[in-house]
Order: C-alpha cells, then structure tokens, then sequence
C-alpha cells in the first residue's frame, strides 16, 4: 500500500469506534473475570488437604495414589499401585498436560498383559472384556491360552472348496511383516437367512471340518445341503500373508487377526463377496487406558484434577486481554502514522469479532482443567497484525496478474500464466499429498491435517487468488460475449479446476472448505458477469418455493420454468451463475436420488446424506453424532433474546463448541440479538472488502478483495446457518476456526 501522509488523512472515525469497542470489550472482560474467579472457592483447600491436585504440579505418582486412596476410589490396593507405576514410568521429565484428559489417552496406556498380572480386580476385569472385544469370545473364548501356550499349525493359504472368490491380505507391523498371526474368517448370515422349514428341535445338520475351516450346512427335506456357517482360520507365512480360497460367492464375510498381546483395530470384511478382496491389518501392543471410562468421569465429575492454579490462570487472562488491546493500539497507531488513507472501518470490525471469539473461548473452557485455547489465539492474533503491516508495506497495486510474483517468477514468460494455473495446480497438489498422507479426527473418515496443520486454509486462498487472476484476465470476455459458446471457451478452465478442487475434498471428506471455494467462485462468477442480483433472487424463490411445496422436484421444476421465463423475456441472456447455484443447492437436496452415485463415490456420498438427514431432523436422526446441531439449538433457544450473559451458559456440553459449535456458543451467552449483531458485523466486513477492491481501480485486485470477504463471509453464513432449520445442513467441519 502506499503511504499517505498524517496531515491529508485524519483516523478520528477509527479512533472514535476503536474506543467505543474497546470500552465495551473491557467491561465485558471485567465481568467475564468475576463470573470465573466463583469457581475457585474451595481450590486451595483441596490442594492442601489431598482431595484435589495438579497434574503439572511434580510427583504426580506419589500425590495421585495419595488422591486414589485418600478418595477410595479403588478398592484393590494393586490396582492403585499399578497406575502410580505407570504414571512415574511414563512422565517425561519437563513435560506438562496441556488438558486433565491427557491423562487417560495413549500416553498412559496400560499393556494389557502386564495389567492382567500385576494389576487388582478392576483391571482385571477390564482386560478381559477388552480381549472379548479382540474377538475372544464364544467359541473361542479358549483359544487365548491355546495360542499363547501350543498354537496349533495351519496353512497360510486356507481352501474352503466352495468354488468361489478369495480374500487375501497382510499383516503389518509398522511396514515390517508379521508372521504366525491367526486370521479368523467367518461367514456372517442375517437372522432371516438362515435355512430352517422345520421345527427347531428337528433341524438336521451336516458338519464339514478340518483343522483349518468349519463348515456347518442344514438339510432341507429333500436331503440338500444349506450353508449355514463358516469359520475358517490361517495363520501369516514369512512375509505377513495369508489367503482363504474358493469361498461362497454373494456372501458376507468377516475377517479379523488373533494375537495374545496384541491388537489389529476394528475387524475388516464385504457385505456381498462378488469378487476377490484383500484385507490388511497393522499389529500394535494390545493395552488398556489408565482409567476405566467410569472412574476417569467419576474423577472428573468431582474436580479431582487440576493443570494450572487459579493464579496461574488469572496470570494469563490478563496477560491476553492486555495483549488483545496492545495489538489493536499498536495497529491503530502505526496505521495513523504510516499508513492514514488505509480503511477506517475495517479494523473496528476485526476488533469486534476477535474481542467477542476470545471472550467465548475463555468462558467456554474450564479454567483450571482445559486446553487455554485463548492462549493460542493470541499467537495467532500476534501473527496475524505481524502479517498486516508486512503486507501494507508493499505496493499492492503492482501485484496483478501480468506480475512476477502471481505468475510465481519461474513462468513469468508464459502468457498463460496470467490465468492463474500455477495456483490452483499448487492447490490441488496440496489436496492430494492430504489424500495421501493426511489424518484427521479419529474414526470420523475425514482427513483435514498434513504434517501438524490444516491445509484446506490455505488451499482457499490459493483458490482466490487462482480466480483473482483469471476473472481479471477474462473478466471482458466473459462479460461482454454474448454467445454461450464463447463464454463457455473463456470460462471452462476454471469451472472445471473448481470441478476437480471440490471433487478432492469431498474425497477427503472435508465439506466446509468445499462449499465456501464453490460459493465464492459463483458469487465471483456473477460479479464478472454483472448478474448477481439476479442470481441471488433466484436462489431465494428457490428455497421459499422449497420451504413452502416441502416437494425438492417440484420447486426446482418451478425455479427452472421461472428462470426460463425471465431469462426469454426480460433478460435475454443466460445466467450461469444463477445455474450453478441452483444446481449446487438442488444436488445436495436430491443427493440420495441419483442411482449408482452411492457405488460410484461412497464415502462422500454418504456423508452428504448424513448430513442431509441432520438438516432434515436435528432433533431425531440415526446419523452417529447427529445431536450437535440439536445442541447448538438448544443451546441458541436459552441464551434466548439478550443471552445468559459472559460467562454464565452451559456451551461446553456442546460437542466441537470451540470450533463448529463456536456460534451457538455465543448465542447462548450474547442471545439472539448477539448473533444478529454477528451477521450484520460480517455483512458489513464484506461490503468493505468490496469497496475496498474498488478503491484499488485494479480488476485483479477487486477480485482478491472481494473473494476474501466473499470466502469469510460465506464460512461464517454456513457455520450460522447450520443451527436454523431449513436452512443449511452441517457441512462446517474445518477444525479449530476462531475467526
């Protein structure tokens, strides 16, 4: 940005807002201070006299036995010493529990064996159902002791003779293969597909058996034989395989390994073997958490831990408010002194939000036993002023599309670079190195982290500056060409790179990033064309059309004959943005319809429905965590009109409230009219971001500008939405947003 001079620009309107907020966020912190300092009443007492302690504290193994017996939480005193030699083994020296939860997770695992022979009754008892859980139960419930004791010999390669497919696999330690390991395999029968036109007492069996299968068939009353169990077994040659030949074709399988001392996740199988399948497993120490689920919540429940003081706590509150306000004075001061033409308006609104996010992260954690989420916020806030005034001291107006930098210097000689290409090709190598090689909530499916952060944040900003670029280069003929076909030739390279952005994170199962890259590109799209208006009033007709005929077949029939009618008479030009929109919302709504879908692409298929059928019915759905957004509306019902207060609600119950749940978290303490002033703060950050690229009298720098307010907007539009029925479903998934 250029600078300006203090005597040609006065900053009293940023001034004047700067201090109003700054006033009220004070106050708000003040009492959100006084609401905290309640629960630490009985803090100090409990310490002193050994009903309560501090993880981070020092000898937690000596002061946590004391707790356990003090407390009689065990009754088996082997139980108490086999956890107070767990916790000294396993506490590295220096290191600090960033949670009280830290302290049941892998960490503090407990080997099973080692437990089952020097723990008490409860930890016996619990690696007993654990190993019932392995798979050692029913019948074989013996074969524990066998295989530890005489594990009897078997074939690598198990042929059942049923002249069908085969299921093959490995297993792995590490990358290592592990031989010796029993693979059990059994046909798995629905309850009414079991053969039987007779009475129970009367039914004749025929048993086929080997030392490697058992095959147990009913006879009909002609004599012919119905399969009706199958339990073959192998054991893993040299090289970690095994294999299970010629099995029934059309049947349901299970397949799961069996090793004493060892686990190999969940079991792995087919609902329906028409072909070969190949099943890997990967071996780990088989060991139970340092804590049942009952004791640790009976722990918790009565605040028996702690990982900082109140002190401490109240240390560091005030460390960030006083870092909250600084950062903006700082920035204020700096703006007036080099930077004065810069918007006044913007920072104020920034001011806001940031003030109200810290306030719901520090209310909503408890102070003495959670993560201090506010304590990293504040480093990403100091990184984020750092990255500000970096980027003001450049002068953005020779960043456009014919530059070095967009055409990332190495094709600063390829005209076509001026689209945009190297960007989104960056953007989608990003996406499938996370396909590869990322993680993500464990047992959810969903990959968001590659090597310790979320990449879909920055692959949305490379995706803006991908079509900053092209609808500034295109921007004229897209606007100006009358012909389809010739807005077709200019526009199809970036549909179809969004087409392939959106189809990699479905795959990775990440849909809030997707949607917020899809809006954007459409609203941008309807920029370029002049039709947003009109694009906008469609959609609306489109969801009151839905909402009123409840029928998604007949409103989309409605929509399209109204779009159909207008764009023949009035218009006289097609609106693709309008179209893609339609179709976006349309195809969410009538995902489960379209046959073959489901085979073609399962997995985001299915959370598409899912999370359909949470829109549908927060209240009452099958779907395995579908009570969230029910809890953010309930949540969002008691904060009602004016809110609980700072400080006062319950928003903790709320899975993922620090993240997905962030809104409803505060609009149970600031109330309805919190949560209207929140959309309006955001509708008027994007009107300024607009005007703003306009100011810059650049194409390209207008798109940068918008497609920033247009992606933060629409993020916080689909976060809020979410928790009002009939509007959008829960597809904000990105971890940890604070704004």
């Amino acid at each position: 940005m250029e600078k300006g001079t203090a005597s040609g620009h006065s900053r009293k309107k940023e001034r004047f807002f700067l201090l109003l907020v700054g006033i009220v966020l004070f106050l708000l912190f003040l009492r959100l201070f006084y609401v905290e300092q309640k629960n630490f009443t009985d803090v100090d007492q409990r310490l002193k006299d050994g009903r309560m302690i501090n993880l981070n504290a020092g000898n937690l193994a000596i002061n946590l036995s004391k707790l356990l017996k003090k407390g009689y939480y065990f009754e088996d005193q082997k139980d108490i010493d086999l956890i107070e030699n767990t916790i000294a083994n396993s506490v590295a020296a220096g290191s600090k529990f960033d949670n009280i939860g830290e302290l049941n997770k892998r960490r503090y695992n407990v080997n099973a064996d080692d437990a089952f022979n020097n723990g008490g009754e409860s930890f016996k008892q619990r690696v007993l159902v654990s190993r019932a859980l392995l798979g050692y139960t029913g019948d074989d419930s013996l074969r524990f002791v066998q295989e530890k004791s005489h594990p009897p010999a078997l074939p690598s390669i198990t042929d059942v003779g049923l002249d069908g497919n085969d299921i093959t696999g490995k297993v792995l330690n590490k990358t290592a293969p592990v031989p010796g390991v029993l693979i059990r395999l059994q046909m798995i029968l629905p309850q009414d597909s079991i053969y039987n036109d007779n009475e129970a007492d009367l039914v004749k069996t025929k048993t086929e058996q080997t030392p490697a299968y058992k095959k147990v068939y009913v006879l009909d009353a002609k004599g012919q034989k119905h399969l009706q169990s199958l339990i073959a077994f192998a054991r893993t040659d040299n090289d970690g395989l095994y294999t299970f030949k010629n099995l029934p074709a059309g049947k349901a399988f299970e397949v799961l390994p069996l090793q004493p001392g060892f686990q190999f996740g969940k079991s792995l199988g087919t609902e329906e073997l028409n072909k070969d399948a190949v099943f890997d497993f990967y071996q780990a120490p088989h060991a139970i958490r340092l804590l049942s689920t009952r004791d640790y919540s009976i722990l918790k429940k009565e605040k028996a831990f702690i990982i900082r003081t109140p002190s401490e706590f109240n240390l560091w509150y005030w460390i960030i408010v006083i870092g909250f306000f600084a950062g903006f004075i700082v920035t204020h001061i700096l703006l007036n002194w080099k930077f004065p033409s810069s918007d006044q308006l913007i920072l104020p609104f920034i001011m806001i939000l940031t003030g109200l996010s810290f306030l719901t992260l520090l209310s909503l954690q408890d102070p003495l036993r959670d993560r201090f989420f506010a304590k990293d916020t504040l480093v990403y806030l100091a990184i984020g002023f750092g990255a500000m005034l970096l980027i003001l001291t450049f002068n953005l107006r020779r960043f456009t599309a014919d530059s070095g930098f967009y055409r990332m210097f190495i094709f600063k000689n390829n005209r076509k670079a001026a689209n945009g290409w190297p960007w989104i090709v960056l953007a989608i190598i990003l996406l499938a190195l996370t396909i590869r090689f990322g993680t993500g909530p464990e047992g959810s499916g969903v990959k968001v982290n590659l090597f310790g952060f979320q990449p879909s944040e920055i692959v949305k900003y490379l995706v803006i500056i991908f079509l900053a670029g092209f609808f500034a280069v295109n921007e004229k003929f897209i606007s100006e060409y009358a012909s389809w076909r010739k807005r077709w030739s200019f526009f199809s390279f970036a549909l179809i790179a969004i087409g392939a952005t959106l189809f990699l994170f479905l795959v990775l199962g990440d849909m809030g990033p997707a949607m917020i890259i899809c809006f954007t590109f459409i609203i941008l799209f309807s920029f370029s064309r002049g039709d947003f208006m009109f694009m906008a009033l469609s959609v609306v007709f489109y969801v009151i059309i839905t909402w009123i005929f409840k029928n998604v077949w007949l409103s989309g029939g409605l929509t399209a004959a109204m779009l159909l009618i207008v764009i023949v008479v009035k218009r006289k030009q097609l609106s693709e943005s309008a179209i893609m929109a339609l179709i976006v919302i349309a195809g969410f709504l009538t995902i489960d319809k379209i046959p073959h879908l489901d085979k073609l692409i399962p997995g985001p298929v299915q959370r598409l429905v899912e999370r359909k059928a949470i829109w549908q019915d927060p209240w009452n759905n099958e779907v395995y965590g579908g009570d969230q957004v029910a809890n953010g509306l309930w949540a969002m019902s008691g904060g009602g009109v004016a809110g609980q207060g700072v400080g006062e609600g319950f928003a903790k119950t709320i899975p993922e409230a620090h993240t997905d749940m962030i809104l409803p978290s505060m609009g149970e303490e600031f109330g309805w009219a919190g949560i209207v002033c929140i959309f309006l703060l955001f509708l008027l950050y994007l009107h300024r971001s607009i005007v703003i690229g306009r100011q810059t009298g650049t194409p390209f720098l207008f798109y940068l500008c918008a497609g920033i307010g247009i992606c933060t907007f629409v993020q916080e539009a689909q976060q809020g939405h979410c928790h009002y029925r009939g509007l959008l479903c829960l597809f904000k998934v990105t971890a940890g947003h604070h704004w």
